[in-house]
This record gives structure tokens, sequence and C-alpha cells, in this order.
């Protein structure tokens, strides 16, 4: 059973396939590293269908950890734009 529920809005999957095929680089030495896409819409339902975790809007320090749990589960690959 998935531990997070999520859905792959199809004009944002076209978005990260582009991005994909080009060298994404570091924002800034070791500073920020762009690990995923997300349309608006997918944002929305990830928040919406994970209310226990990446939910959790109300504690920033509790949303932050829970996406940064999201961004390094499996579940989250397909979307990555840089591996």
């Amino acid at each position: 059973m998935p531990k997070y529920n999520t859905w792959i809005d199809p004009r944002a999957e076209v978005t990260r396939s582009q991005l994909r095929r080009i060298d994404i680089r570091d924002f800034a030495e070791k500073s920020a590293r762009w690990a995923l896409h997300l349309s608006e819409e997918e944002m929305a339902y990830l928040e919406r269908y994970n209310p226990d975790s990446l939910g959790c809007i109300a504690d920033p320090a509790l949303y932050k950890a829970e996406w940064a749990k999201f961004i390094n589960h499996p579940e989250s690959k397909p979307f990555k734009v840089a591996f």
C-alpha cells in the first residue's frame, strides 16, 4: 500500500519531461537544489489527500519536514526533475 496519495497532472508531466532533458544546476553552491516540479493542482492534491503529512500547513516546521520526507521517498520520483 502506498504511503502517499498522488496524482499526476499530464500538463506538468510534459514540463517535467522537458526539464529532465536539460542540465539543471544548483541555484548556488551549497545552497539549494531543484528537486521537484509540481503544478498548482498537483500541490493542492498532495496537500489535500495527505493531510497528516504534506497538508500540515499550520505548523511550518512540520510542513517543511514532511515535504523533505516526501522528496526522499520513492513515491516522489514521478515529480522529480533532477536525480
